[in-house]
């Protein structure tokens, strides 16, 4: 191992990891602030959180806010200030407000059918990268596998009168014959370590790509840095670029002489998504290592990534000769990296949704400040000392675990008395028979199969319940218990198309002169007996 001279290096690489997040899903992307005290994660159900430490020190725990996109988040990039955040999801840039959460805008969505990218507005197929730029804090630029990078400034956009916002400059390759090649991912580059002269994007088929960020020149090309495409693309000092190929090689670039790299060293494949990430120095780099590294080729296919043979890693790198330094073992395949400039800790997220922060041993008190298991301490002791707490109700004193039936705990730590439910109010009660002016006044539906049936039913109860109540009284019971009157009431009420009116004037309707000359029955009172009387004559 090579001599450690960053104290950046030599803090993080000898400090210990602490668990942020248990995991709430897949993680696809991952950012840091300019000063590292928060934290963007993207997830693949659409979902954004902003975690900020500052919070989390003052006593709060988790994401300040969530936002949920319509597709899976595939990048994130903060603004030069911090105070704007671009997510990248399907072809759609969405600019979110930091403080609060909300979207701002949302970019245009280009048209697929038009061949030239420069007569469209928005990018026609996946943002890949994001990145922002250093001296303008409303400007950002986006890659995208439609072989395009796309500038946008969001001074251009006026709050409430366009819902989405065209981008104020495209640059395409330089070639325009055949499809255009993919673009993978982007970073910018100056003649400084904080200037944004120039763009470097690397493509799926290994060609590094150069654009002159100030002008509209076409591209410069480097056919064939990567045998394969490049995974990884990051800017390591002035004028000088690393790049992670498909072909398990790390290169270092001079962009001001494309035509060889200034040192190359092989590297393992990664598992899922590779990333670089620089340290505040600029002095060294890491990268994310996977499976061929340990040895676990298929350790992706064991059915869980919390298994314990499956382990991965990051490797350190020396910025200016690639010098290996050392890797670090992780539990868990990493898929995004990033590291906080000011406060000199590592962000690593897990594919299964775990997110790590590995920091020096005088920062660990910070980072366990931000800790959710510090949460979990705190509530347990909470409870602990609820045991020992007394709360008052009336003129008796209970314990806070042992609290009577009759009251309760509040979420603000009070007390309140528990509702009492009229258990005899909840019994089986059994109805009492309708009584003949329930009879009278009820109708039933006309979509009632037999409606005479569910009258005489009615009826029947009445008349049962009458002959008992009169018995009981030891009165004598009526001969028509069956009380004909009462049953042409209710169906006169409840049918009123079939009961004739003896004063209306006959013939009519059709129905009227089929009745004509049909005497009524003596017993229901209806042309059309319904009791059976007639029909037994």
């Amino acid at each position: 191992m090579s001599p450690i001279s960053s104290e950046y290096f030599n803090e993080v690489f000898n400090g210990k990891y602490v668990l942020l997040d248990e995991g709430n899903g897949p993680i696809h992307s991952l950012v840091t602030s300019s000063d590292g005290k928060k934290l963007a994660l993207g997830y693949t159900n659409g979902i954004v959180k902003l975690y900020d430490f500052n919070r989390w020190q003052c006593g709060g725990c988790g994401s300040v806010w969530s936002c949920h996109l319509e597709q899976s988040v595939e990048c994130l990039a903060f603004s030069s200030d911090d105070n704007i955040l671009a997510a990248g999801f399907g072809s759609i840039v969405s600019f979110i407000s930091v403080d609060v959460g909300d979207v701002l805008v949302n970019s245009i969505k280009g048209d697929m059918y038009i061949r030239d990218p420069r007569q469209v507005n928005g990018h026609v197929a996946r943002v890949t990268d994001l990145q922002s730029n250093t001296g303008k804090q409303t400007m950002f630029a986006s890659s995208s596998i439609d072989g395009t990078v796309r500038i946008w400034d969001l001074t251009t956009h006026t709050s409430g009168v366009e819902m989405s916002m065209p981008s104020i400059k495209v640059h395409a390759q330089k070639s325009t014959r055949g499809a255009r090649d993919l673009i993978t991912c982007l970073s910018y580059v100056g003649v400084s370590r904080f200037s944004n002269d120039y763009l470097m994007a690397g493509s799926g088929t290994g060609t590094l790509l150069k654009w002159d960020s100030r002008t509209n020149a076409p591209s410069i090309n480097r056919d064939k840095a990567h045998v394969g495409g490049i995974i990884e693309l990051a800017t390591v000092d002035a004028m000088k670029v690393v790049t992670r190929g498909e072909d398990d090689m790390i290169s270092l670039w001079d962009i001001r002489v494309l035509k060889n790299s200034i040192a190359s060293i092989e590297f393992p494949e990664p598992s899922f998504k590779c990333c670089i990430a620089v340290s505040p120095d600029f002095t060294h780099f890491v990268v994310t290592a996977g499976r061929k590294l340990y040895g676990t080729k298929n350790a992706s296919n064991s059915g869980t990534e919390k298994n314990q043979n499956v382990k991965s890693g990051i490797g350190f790198f020396a910025s200016d000769n690639l010098n290996k330094l050392g890797t670090l073992d992780l539990d868990g395949i990493p898929s995004r990296v990033a590291w906080g400039r000011d406060t000199n800790q590592l962000f690593v997220a897990c594919h299964d949704g775990r997110v790590w922060v590995r920091c020096g041993d005088n920062d660990c008190d910070y980072a366990a400040m931000a800790h959710k298991t510090r949460q979990r301490e705190m509530q347990k002791k909470k409870v602990e000392e609820a045991q020992n707490l007394v709360l008052t109700g009336g003129m008796e004193a209970y314990p806070a675990d042992q609290l009577p039936p009759q009251f309760e705990e509040t979420l603000m730590g009070g007390v309140k008395r528990v509702k009492q439910v009229n258990m005899l109010a909840q019994q089986h009660v059994p109805k009492k028979p309708p009584t003949e002016r329930e009879i009278e006044n009820s109708r039933i539906p006309e979509d009632e199969e037999d409606i005479v049936e569910t009258l005489r039913n009615r009826q029947q109860k009445f008349a049962e319940e009458f002959k008992r109540r009169k018995m009981e009284e030891g009165a004598d019971v009526p001969d028509d218990v069956y009380h004909t009157g009462l049953f042409m009431r209710a169906y006169a009420k409840t049918q009123p198309k079939f009961i004739l009116e003896h004063d209306a004037e006959l013939g009519q309707t059709r129905e009227d002169k089929r009745l004509l000359g049909v005497s009524k029955c003596p017993k229901c009172g209806i042309k059309i007996c319904q009791c059976g009387y007639m029909g037994s004559r």
